[in-house]
Order: C-alpha cells, then sequence, then structure tokens
C-alpha cells in the first residue's frame, strides 16, 4: 500500500493511482463496498476528450456532487496533473469524505458536511465524463438500486451492514464467481 503519511487509508487511492496511470491507458478505480452488475463497459462512458469520468451523485440529504467511488482516469498529461493536485491540496479542514471532498473542491463543488453543489467552475470538471447515476448508485438513497444499476455503492453503512448487504446482493444478482450458498 501507498505511504499516505498522517492521512486517513482513503489517500492511499490518490497515490496509487498516479503510481499506475502512467502504464496503462486507462486505470479505473472502484471501491471495495461496490457490487458491479453489469457486463456494459464503462469505458464507454468516457468522452475522447475528456482526462475521466465518473457520476454525479445526487442524494436527499447531501445534495449533487461528484463521487470518486467509481473512478476511471485516461492516462494523459491533464489526469497525471489533477492527481497531483488532489494530492498537494491534500485534506480540506472539516471535510468528512477524505479524498473525495478534496476532489470536490478541485472540481468546482462545496463538500461535506456542508451541503454539496456547484460553486464555482473548474478546468477538472470541464474536462470529465460524468457518467449515468446508475454506474454508482448508493444503495442508501437508492434502495431500488436493485433493480436498475448497474454498479451499487454500500457506502455510508457499518461494515457489518454493508458485509450483510454485498452478500444479499451477490447472492440476488447470481453474478458468476460466487458460491451463492456460501460467500
Amino acid at each position: 500500500m501507498p505511504d499516505v503519511g498522517n492521512r486517513s487509508p482513503h489517500w492511499a487511492k490518490v497515490q496509487l493511482l498516479r503510481q499506475q496511470l502512467p502504464d496503462y491507458d486507462f486505470c479505473l478505480w472502484v471501491d471495495v463496498d461496490f457490487v458491479i452488475r453489469s457486463h456494459e463497459d464503462v469505458l464507454k462512458g468516457l468522452r475522447d476528450e475528456d482526462m475521466q469520468g465518473m457520476v454525479m451523485e445526487q442524494t436527499p440529504h447531501h445534495g449533487v456532487g461528484p463521487n470518486s467511488g467509481l473512478w476511471i482516469l485516461r492516462n494523459c498529461v491533464e489526469s497525471q496533473q489533477f492527481l497531483d493536485e488532489v494530492w498537494e491540496t491534500g485534506p480540506l479542514p472539516g471535510a468528512t469524505l477524505n479524498d473525495q471532498a478534496t476532489i470536490a473542491h478541485l472540481m468546482g463543488f462545496s463538500y461535506l458536511p456542508d451541503y454539496t453543489r456547484p460553486v464555482a467552475s473548474s478546468p477538472w470538471a470541464e474536462k470529465t465524463s460524468w457518467l449515468p447515476l446508475q454506474w454508482n448508485m448508493l444503495e442508501i438513497f437508492h434502495p431500488e438500486a436493485y433493480l436498475v444499476a448497474k454498479a451499487i455503492h454500500f457506502g455510508g453503512l457499518d461494515n457489518k451492514t454493508k458485509l450483510r448487504e454485498i452478500k444479499r446482493q451477490l447472492v440476488r444478482d447470481k453474478l458468476p464467481g460466487w458460491d451463492h450458498g456460501r460467500c
């Protein structure tokens, strides 16, 4: 795991992506609390001119803002510069979503614990493909996700509940590769 110093372990994502991106055309980050339900190629959602793709989440309690739980980065100068700026900016005072708050801030959004919303223009946001919400539906805000989602994000739950809900989703979907009786 990359060294994040005194930052939360969430910041390892930024370091790992920055280290790996030069070796690949694209890097796709998927948080550990995700269930991918679609065989569709998520890269189809990335426009040729954009450096990255992510979902613009909208929740009743938190507002609208970028969610980096599923994050595509193209190997290009802009993506590398963005990752560097995220790292150099570091944790924001009072922010509750670690690296995601910094990403939101750099993309021109307010961040939790404040209500999230666009507050400024950003060259980073202009070079972002916004994937359909179905690629990152937070189960706690979208109970219908199991019907329509391409990927369900189980963020915001305690670990015991998260594991129970992920197992339930894997069994419900009968996803290949899982022993449905013992996962």
